[in-house]
């Protein structure tokens, strides 16, 4: 998938500036294949980065993986075959035998998809780990509102964004 980007990139200079000069519909082919290239490239970068399938991956109350879920798998397949890594597959409200299915199909999936079985896991889990409880969160954006009210000097004396909301 890389390499056909890189030459869908590179394809304006070796076809030449000058051969496409005089014929502006395979100029505008070229231009769209470009930005489609780009486009799918970005969108693939953000199924690894999100690296996690979701209910709607699947069929409605089934463990089947839907066409969007098959999409997303392949590229996800790709990263596993060279690196490998965990797969978050969120549960979300699916009952418990619901999801085992899930998991099994995702399993089967990449299996087919030619990722060996000790390339990857399988977590319920979300994008970027587990990440910062609420209250610190809180904490946190609050220090740094009283820092930013401490270098500006007097204000009415209302902090926006503290816990439980506007409090003078």
């Amino acid at each position: 998938m890389k390499r056909l980007a890189l030459l869908l990139l590179w394809l304006p200079a070796l076809v030449g500036c000058e051969s496409l000069a005089g014929n502006p519909h395979e100029e505008a082919e070229v231009d769209r294949l470009l930005a489609e290239s780009v486009f799918r490239a970005q969108i693939d970068q953000a199924i690894v980065t999100q690296n996690t399938l979701y209910p709607y991956h699947f069929t409605q109350y089934g463990y089947a993986l839907n066409p969007l879920g098959l999409r997303d798998l392949q590229v996800l397949a790709e990263r596993y075959c060279r690196n490998g890594g965990v797969l978050n597959v969120h549960q979300g409200d699916a009952p418990d035998a619901l999801y085992a299915r899930r998991v099994q199909a995702v399993r089967d999936a990449l299996r087919d998809l030619g990722v060996p079985a000790g390339n990857f896991e399988i977590a319920d889990g979300l994008p970027g780990g587990e990440g910062l409880p609420a209250d610190d969160a809180l904490r946190a954006l609050q220090a740094i509102r009283e820092e930013e009210l401490s270098e500006s000097g007097p204000t009415t004396g209302i902090l926006i964004g503290a816990p439980g909301g506007v409090q003078p």
